[in-house]
């Protein structure tokens, strides 16, 4: 069994060949960080409280949780009792507020496991992790 480096090596082998046949190089896109794309929201910005259908309450609000509230109550239909609001609203506020897990790929057992995606475009062994 080939290990991912030995993969890699072999790769970048075929690229080069087809290099020299077709005279066309190969892409290489560097991943980006998210906060270097376009539809970055920061983490518990005035912009992901907007995403998450909230505002800023004011003093004559009835519903409200840490200075924030609905910005629509009326999405959840005519039926909607109170506590249902007061549960959705609390829910959307701690999402505000918590801050974002770092996610790992090394250990499943861990807390916050999430495997690397692979991107076509970017070398296998720049999205694995040794």
């Amino acid at each position: 069994m080939a290990t991912t480096k030995e993969l890699q090596r072999r790769i970048e082998q075929l690229e080069a060949i087809v290099e020299r046949f077709t005279g066309r190089t190969a892409s290489r896109a560097t991943p980006l960080r998210p906060e270097d794309r376009a539809d970055y929201i920061k983490q518990g910005s005035d912009k992901h409280a907007t995403f998450l259908g909230l505002v800023r309450a004011n003093e004559d609000e009835t519903l409200v949780c840490d200075g924030w509230t609905l910005l629509d109550s009326t999405l959840y239909g005519p039926n909607v009792t109170e506590k249902f609001l007061e549960r959705i609203l609390a829910q959307k506020v701690n999402e505000l507020n918590t801050p974002m897990p770092m996610p790992q790929s090394k250990d499943p057992t861990a807390p916050h496991f999430a495997p690397v995606l692979w991107d076509p475009s970017i070398p296998l062994a720049q999205i694995t992790e040794d």
